[in-house]
């Protein structure tokens, strides 16, 4: 399907909202940028659709829909991918009606996610609810709410340890007899990471955040007592220009590597800035001037409704290795 870009160059300017547990700001151009420039949405996408096929095609209860929460959908390319997937497969003669709500915040975003919507809801069966309050307030209105999928696809970030806690102890209780919760976040031994690990050392102020990484997830999960299922997806970040040349940008769209890089581990581009002049920064992170490319490597975390835990047909959660699409050519807005 086709994007709706043409939305996007209205919110490609400094629009930025203020993070307050990072001290550094949410950048939604260098996010667009980054969903532009790396096949990361699609890779993930295609291969949790995947994985959650048996549980759209045993969903036996015809009363009511396949119902998907996904909380922070930015510009909904991920959904969306989920979406087209799940709802060209049949159930007999039949396509199974979804049902998918969208938490986004950031209003910024609501153009391109209605557009989005009319678009899915011509092409599969299905209803969009778009919601612009916080997932915590969205909560605390629809107690009744249930849901068989809800996704976290690199959010967690944005929530304190307490907060977080509160977030998936409530989302479980959301979740029908045989529902999941998926939560992606960034691999701890990614590449990325390494290099925040990096920064982290050059400016301790930027260490206060304990989930950019998915092993202090799964610490608090299994301290809570909550059972998972964890597997890791690569996926790849294609980028005009070489880290080293501070006026590299991305198409002469006005956003660097160093602003996405800063997007991606919540550090502020003058840092990253500080750490590509360094003398010996070629030589600590050697693939990114090699291959003009970064490898993303992200933690796919499954946590099963407490009705459903232990099933068979749907604890298997392998890695992808069938699934190598060629990177997602750079769209001009």
């Amino acid at each position: 399907m086709k994007w709706p870009l043409q939305q996007a160059k209205t919110y490609n300017n400094e629009t930025e909202e203020h993070m307050g547990w990072t001290r550094v700001k949410f950048s939604r151009s260098a996010y667009l940028h980054f969903t532009r420039l790396s096949d990361q949405k699609f890779v993930e996408a295609h291969w949790l659709a995947n994985q959650i096929r048996p549980l759209y095609e045993n969903h036996d209860d015809l009363n009511h829909p396949f119902r998907v929460m996904d909380v922070g959908t930015g510009e909904g390319q991920f959904i969306a991918e989920i979406l087209n997937k799940l709802g060209k497969l049949r159930k007999g003669k039949f396509h199974r009606f979804i049902s998918a709500t969208l938490i986004e915040p950031d209003r910024g975003f609501n153009p391109i996610l209605e557009k989005l919507s009319l678009q899915l809801q011509s092409s599969i069966s299905c209803e969009i609810l778009i919601n612009t309050s916080t997932l915590e307030a969205w909560l605390d209105r629809h107690m009744l709410e249930r849901f068989d999928l809800i996704l976290f696809s690199h959010v967690l970030y944005y929530f304190d340890s307490t907060t977080l806690e509160q977030v998936i102890l409530k989302c479980l209780e959301r979740l029908r007899p045989q529902g999941i919760i998926c939560l992606i976040v960034c691999h701890t031994d990614s590449w990325l990471a390494e290099f925040r690990n990096h920064l982290v050392k050059m400016n301790p102020a930027h260490a206060i955040h304990p989930f950019i990484t998915h092993n202090p997830v799964l610490e608090l999960l299994s301290n809570k007592g909550i059972s998972w299922h964890c597997s890791d997806v690569r996926s790849k970040l294609i980028y005009k220009g070489r880290l080293e040349n501070k006026n590299a940008s991305f198409q002469k769209e006005g956003v660097t590597i160093e602003e996405v890089l800063s997007f991606l581990v919540k550090v502020r581009a003058s840092v990253i800035r500080k750490a590509i002049s360094q003398p010996n920064f070629n030589q600590l992170f050697d693939p990114i001037r090699l291959y003009n490319r970064i490898e993303l490597k992200d933690a796919c975390i499954f946590i099963e409704s407490a009705k459903s835990a232990g099933r068979t047909e749907l604890g298997q959660w392998n890695a992808p290795s069938e699934l190598k699409p060629e990177p997602v050519p750079y769209q001009t807005v």
